[in-house]
């Protein structure tokens, strides 16, 4: 089982920076040229100039500048709840809620990633054993269906439940 630790995060100083909402962007791989332009100009701290840089260089360079003026700053290691609205494919608003936390690189024949189980890119390796993860701790979650014996889709973080020891939760119960 992979072990979890408080990370320390870089932010934006909002008093140095400026307002959140105009230093945020999508994902560098869904931003057009056009959009990409606009949030370059929406604010000299855009998170397009590091994830969309003209150069890895300037990107380096601007990220160095940043931390030395105070624009990023660095937090105290700490596990973080990290939240997202969207929009779904049906046009339904959604929010996709997680726990951010430092997890060590691992090799991946150890199966300590967690990501021994089938899926869809080892699919037909005969080589690749599914190995259950050792309960310690037990979270309860939202999810959107099982198929076979795997929670899948929307998994959703709702709380720890130090009040409920992990023998006691098993698959079965999910059809009840």
């Amino acid at each position: 089982m992979p072990t979890i630790r408080p990370f320390a995060a870089l932010r934006y100083d909002p008093q140095v920076a400026g307002p959140l909402e105009s230093l945020v962007a999508p994902p560098y791989d869904v931003i057009s040229p056009d959009a990409r332009r606009g949030y370059l100009s929406r604010n000299p701290y855009n998170v397009v100039h590091l994830t969309l840089p003209d150069s890895e260089e300037q990107a380096g360079s601007d990220l160095a500048d940043w931390r030395e003026r105070g624009v990023l700053i660095d937090e105290a290691p700490r596990y973080w709840w990290v939240a997202q609205d969207y929009r779904g494919p049906d046009g339904i608003p959604r929010t996709r809620e997680g726990l951010a936390a430092s997890v060590p690189v691992t090799p991946y024949e150890t199966g300590e990633s967690g990501m021994n189980e089938p899926n869809r890119w080892n699919a037909g390796k005969e080589d690749r054993e599914w190995r259950g993860l050792r309960p310690e701790l037990v979270v309860e979650v939202t999810f959107d269906h099982v198929s076979g014996r795997r929670i899948r889709h929307g998994t959703r973080l709702v709380r720890f439940r130090d009040d409920k020891p992990p023998k006691d939760c098993l698959m079965e119960q999910l059809d009840s």
